[in-house]
């Protein structure tokens, strides 16, 4: 997913791994429950467990469910964590992970693209379905995440996320654009 800073991307991915986590639904997409995993570049985990539980209140849990955990990337680049990484994944089964953010992630200049390349070839030696949060380019640049072309054509597809209108009080309108499915068939808008 990718869009422009403070549109909801973060927390987006965090309902996306919640409802994965539960095997629930997410924006009329089916999900497959699983383990997840939750690798952040951009925040701290006390963001992270308070937004989390705003979520899970919105899906009428009382409380974070098992199966989710929290990775502060602490700035390390993916390649540099990818084998403690693994050992977390095999360790705990984890079948999903959401990493935010892309540029953070890459460990160097996102247009550059031997540093696109050695991200998304970690990312794939991970074995697991993830979700890469990304910004834009510019405003009003809503076709492609920032960065070399490859962020946008590594992915088996890639969203446009898009904030609505102004939160009130616990809650958020997103709306969600696909802009590249490699993989069935190209979803409508989702509102």
């Amino acid at each position: 997913t990718f869009g422009d800073g403070g549109a909801g991307k973060s927390t987006f991915g965090l309902a996306v791994l919640l409802a994965v986590v539960l095997g629930r639904p997410i924006a009329g997409l089916p999900t497959h429950a699983t383990n997840g995993l939750y690798v952040d570049w951009e925040d701290n985990e006390q963001n992270w467990r308070r937004r989390l539980g705003r979520i899970a209140k919105g899906m009428g849990l009382d409380q974070q469910p098992r199966g989710i955990w929290y990775w502060n990337a602490e700035g390390m680049p993916l390649t540099q964590q990818f084998d403690a990484l693994k050992r977390k994944i095999q360790k705990d089964g984890i079948g999903f992970i959401v990493l935010d953010s892309a540029a953070l992630a890459c460990g160097g200049d996102p247009l550059k693209p031997e540093i696109v390349v050695a991200f998304f070839s970690a990312l794939k030696r991970l074995n697991v379905t993830s979700l890469i949060i990304a910004h834009i380019t510019k405003a009003g640049e809503t076709m492609k995440p920032f960065g070399f072309v490859g962020w946008h054509n590594a992915p088996r597809r890639t969203w446009y996320v898009a904030k609505q209108d102004d939160d009130e009080g616990d809650t958020m309108s997103l709306g969600l654009v696909c802009r590249k499915s490699n993989d069935g068939i190209w979803p409508k808008p989702i509102p």
